[in-house]
């Protein structure tokens, strides 16, 4: 039963070696899994960080472009408010006679009934013409 007992030997050996292997594969494996949880953390940081980058960088992008179409929109402002108000300057007083005429128009066909709103409307149009008109500059001559 020599051989028997030299198979059996070496069956255990066997045994205790694979369990050793086995052993050092578990170990290698947890090693590479937390080098690449490592990595992939300070990967992920990485990106983190880059997407804060980018997004304070459209941020700032949005506020300048922001600022810029405000500027526009004041100039245009008032470019329009300058045209309005030369209209104005030039023909608010056509618009205020006749709304004052259409007024009168409508008191004289109510018989007065209307004339309180009447009033209202004139003083409303005259108050919407001086308010569009141009300032006046003074000369500093």
């Amino acid at each position: 039963m020599g051989a028997s007992d030299d198979i059996k030997g070496k069956a255990e050996e066997l045994g205790a070696k694979a369990t050793e292997l086995g052993g050092a594969a578990g170990a290698k494996a947890t090693e590479l899994g937390g080098a690449a949880g490592a990595k992939a953390t300070e990967l992920g940081g990485a990106a983190g960080a880059k997407a804060t980058e980018l997004g304070g960088a459209a941020g700032a992008k949005a506020t300048e472009l922001g600022g810029a179409a405000g500027a526009m929109a004041t100039e245009i402002a008032g470019q329009v408010k300058a045209v309005v108000g030369d209209l104005v300057d030039k023909h608010g007083d056509k618009a205020a006679d006749a709304v004052q005429k259409a007024t009168a128009f409508v008191d004289e066909k109510s018989g007065g009934k209307s004339s309180a709103v009447s009033e209202k409307v004139n003083a409303a149009t005259q108050t919407a013409v001086s308010s569009l008109k141009p300032e006046a500059t003074e000369d500093p001559a």
